[in-house]
Formats: C-alpha cells, sequence, structure tokens
C-alpha cells in the first residue's frame, strides 16, 4: 500500500516542485522557487484554461441531452433496437482517442458534406462522443437501481411520462446522475488524444498546452504549471463528487447511487 500510494502521490509531488521553479535540472530539489509559471498561464494564455472548461461543458450539456433518454430507452423500455443503441455507444470504448480524432477530421472535413472541421464545435463533439459511453453507464446503472414500480405506481395514478419522470425518477437519480456528470466533465476535460488532431489556431485546451510546451523542449516549468493546474482542478472536482455522494465508486455503483 505505502508503495502504490507513493507511486500515485509521486505525481502531483514533482509536477507542484517543478511548477513553482524557473529550473529543475540534475538536482535532487530546486534551489529557484517563482510563481511566474503560473502568471504566465493566468495572464498570456487564459484562452486555454476558457477553451477546456468551454468545450468540456458544450461537451456536457450533449452528453446528458443524449446519455439520459438513451440510458431510459434502454433500461426501461421494449423499443426495438435498444440494445444496438447500447452496443453502438459502447462500441467507442474500442476505439483510440487518435482513431477517433483522424475519422472526425476526415469525415468532417471542408470537403465533406458536413463541413464542421473549420468550426470549433468539432472540438465539444470530439469530446461528447469519446467520454458518452461513461456517462451512459452511469445513468445505467442508476435507472437499474431505481425500483420500476415507484414510476409505475405514478402512472397508475394519472401521472404521465414526463411529470413522472421529472416528480419522481429524477429526484431519485439526481445522486447518479451528479456524479455522471462531474465524471463526464473530468475526463472531458483532460481529453488529448482526440482534440490534438482537430484543433486549429485558438482552440488550444490545456492538455493541448502542455503538448506544445513540452514538446518544445524549453518550456518545462509552464508545462508543469499547467498540469499541476489541471491536477488541482480535477482534485476540486472529485471533492465535489465525494460531497454529494460519499464517495466516487459508492455513489455510481453502490447503494448510496440513487
Amino acid at each position: 500500500m505505502i508503495f502504490i500510494a507513493t507511486l500515485v502521490l509521486l505525481i502531483p509531488v514533482v509536477l507542484g516542485l517543478a511548477a513553482f521553479s524557473r529550473r529543475w535540472v540534475l538536482e535532487p530539489f530546486p534551489t529557484d522557487w517563482t510563481l511566474e509559471n503560473f502568471r504566465l498561464i493566468l495572464l498570456e494564455s487564459p484562452g486555454l484554461i476558457k477553451n477546456s472548461f468551454k468545450f468540456s461543458l458544450i461537451a456536457l450539456l450533449f452528453g446528458i441531452g443524449f446519455g439520459l433518454p438513451a440510458a431510459y430507452l434502454i433500461v426501461r423500455t421494449r423499443m426495438p433496437g435498444r440494445d444496438a443503441l447500447d452496443f453502438v455507444i459502447t462500441l467507442m470504448l474500442a476505439f483510440p482517442g487518435i482513431a477517433v480524432g483522424v475519422s472526425y477530421l476526415l469525415g468532417f472535413w471542408k470537403t465533406t458534406p458536413i463541413p464542421l472541421a473549420d468550426s470549433w464545435i468539432i472540438m465539444a463533439l470530439a469530446l461528447f462522443a469519446r467520454r458518452l459511453p461513461y456517462f451512459l453507464r452511469m445513468a445505467h446503472a442508476s435507472y437499474l437501481q431505481l425500483d420500476i414500480s415507484l414510476e409505475e405506481a405514478s402512472e397508475v395514478s394519472g401521472a404521465g411520462k414526463i411529470r413522472t419522470f421529472f416528480n419522481i425518477s429524477l429526484p431519485l437519480l439526481l445522486k447518479g446522475v451528479l456524479v455522471g456528470v462531474v465524471m463526464f466533465f473530468i475526463m472531458a476535460f483532460q481529453e488529448i488524444s482526440t482534440a490534438v488532431f482537430l484543433y486549429q489556431g485558438g482552440w488550444e485546451t490545456l492538455p493541448i498546452g502542455i503538448y506544445l510546451d513540452w514538446h518544445r523542449g524549453m518550456e518545462f516549468g509552464i508545462a508543469a504549471a499547467k498540469a499541476f493546474l489541471m491536477i488541482v482542478i480535477t482534485f476540486i472536482l472529485l471533492l465535489i463528487i465525494s460531497r454529494i455522494s460519499g464517495g466516487v465508486l459508492k455513489a455510481a455503483w453502490g447503494p448510496g447511487g440513487t
């Protein structure tokens, strides 16, 4: 357990040391400390943070708008093709992010019938497609834990399906759905393997910014500061999940999920 904890904690510790230093090479610990790296991010590269939140939030809205109805159709109805729908969405897990990025770039190029490659919306759509299976699984599990007799009792009492969903189902599904929402956002926020093939100038996100800084080979401190900032944002979101549900796995899969 100590060995595993060391491996996990080594990541934020090393990134934190590098993020607050000017230069750290061939020394046990940095000797020249600074806040300049974070100043450059917040003052000169605010677009990276803005784009990361913008694309992730739009992808999240797509995920909620499509994932909740899809989970309902799969779990609560006998609609023909519901198993095929589940399979097609889950199939996205089999595709590497690189393959998704290249296929979206080719499929939505400006010479194709739907030329979305020149619009920033393709970034949000790619994040939505990549992370939808995870949200669907969360919503699917939450629906399975919701006793269908509650919905049936509401409908027998005269309430329609829409009223039953908003008054009965949604309040009971809320914890599991919120966990799925936050997890979807975290994974979309950190996505790079797909986005790196689709971005254009001005569309860079924090992960892409880290890649570009590291690739140039001269901005290690700034890259570390961006990575450390991502870890802090992710940690805050995980704390929100724990606060809402008492634990990520418990809320998503255990008895407390609904």
